[in-house]
């Protein structure tokens, strides 16, 4: 199943604030700012681009499927999640 990045990216920024898991169960939570997803618990940013290029790969099944990408852990942390997947993958 093709799900659009743009549903994909309007879930993630629906759920700007919210706590979300890390595969080895770190917490974490994000800021949605404009085309860019400022990540709480570090100094590194997720870029739009990024998250427009991940849905293409979902379902992950570890973080090394968006490893090219910025900052892997918290993209498979962010898609994975029940919220953003919505039953899509």
């Amino acid at each position: 199943m093709t799900i659009s990045a743009e549903r994909v990216s309007d879930r993630i920024m629906s759920h700007s604030g919210h706590e979300f898991s890390l595969l080895r169960g770190k917490r974490f939570a994000y800021e949605a700012r404009g085309r860019t997803i400022c990540l709480h618990t570090t100094n590194r940013m997720i870029s739009r681009t990024a998250i427009e290029r991940a849905p293409e790969r979902v379902p992950l099944s570890a973080t090394v499927d968006v490893q090219d990408l910025s900052a892997p852990s918290y993209i498979y942390g962010i898609l994975m999640d029940h919220r953003i997947r919505n039953g899509d993958w």
